[in-house]
């Protein structure tokens, strides 16, 4: 990433905030594989860990984790709750083979 947009630096944390400056945005994440996952507001910084998972196959992980962080704001729920949902769909997914796996993912996760 930071080869990509010209930024300085190892710290994926200052990078990712460099970015969410540089591009005006409103919320900025950074998906880390089995590290977990980092977002970035104006306000606050969110690391959440990764879940110790067995990789069947790592294809739309990062897509359904959008999907997830994208369904939890759009259902207005707390940031960290929102990027909770994305976090855990993203290991559903990735503990799957295929890139479109059937996955049970319990619709109380996205109404708690």
């Amino acid at each position: 990433m930071t080869d990509l947009l010209g930024l300085k630096g190892d710290d994926l944390k200052e990078s990712l905030e460099i970015l969410r400056r540089r591009y005006n945005l409103e919320l900025a994440a950074l998906t880390l594989g089995e590290n977990g996952c980092l977002v970035n507001t104006k306000n606050e910084r969110i690391y959440l860990q990764g879940h110790k998972i067995e990789v069947a196959d790592t294809i739309g992980a990062g897509d359904s984790f959008t999907a997830g962080l994208l369904v939890g704001l759009l259902k207005k729920k707390p940031l960290r709750r929102a990027i909770t949902i994305a976090n855990d769909l993203a290991a559903q997914v990735a503990s799957k083979p295929g890139g479109t796996p059937l996955i049970e993912f319990n619709q109380n996760h996205f109404s708690s």
